[in-house]
């Protein structure tokens, strides 16, 4: 070990540390890097990148709940958050739409065959396999 190198808990030098981490940015970068500025400005890039290509495909409404997340990665979590309640709704309203769902004399049979196995389609989608409003 040289002269300022110093030891990690899990026993990896500092040095070590920082010839992986510019490994991986020389890996997943056009640009060389070598050392920590250069790490840095490298993720910043790129993460701006990230965030520009998140942004751009979202409505209006959107963009203004995700105005204080500082990474892509912070953005990513927000809109998975975000999407995964209104899945969770969404589940919800359907099982009991299908539970709900009744007999109506003014249509035909098949119309109401079509109906149940839509919805029934739609919550397998979910991965509800079981029709029980758990």
């Amino acid at each position: 070990m040289g002269p300022g190198s110093h030891r990690l808990s899990n026993g990896t030098n500092k040095d070590q540390v920082r010839n992986i981490e510019v490994f991986f940015v020389n890996i997943f970068s056009n640009r060389k890097a070598t050392d920590r500025v250069d790490i840095r400005s490298i993720w910043e890039e790129r993460d701006n990148t990230a965030q520009l290509y998140i942004t751009s495909t979202i409505d209006i409404q959107q963009l203004r709940k995700l105005i204080n997340c500082k990474t892509a990665k912070e953005i990513w979590e927000r809109l998975t958050s975000q999407y995964e309640i209104a899945s969770t709704e969404s589940k919800h309203h359907l099982l009991r739409k299908f539970f709900d769902y009744s007999y109506q004399q003014e249509l035909d049979i098949m119309s109401h065959i079509t109906a149940i196995e839509t919805m029934a389609n739609q919550l397998k989608d979910f991965g509800s396999n079981k029709l029980s409003p758990r």
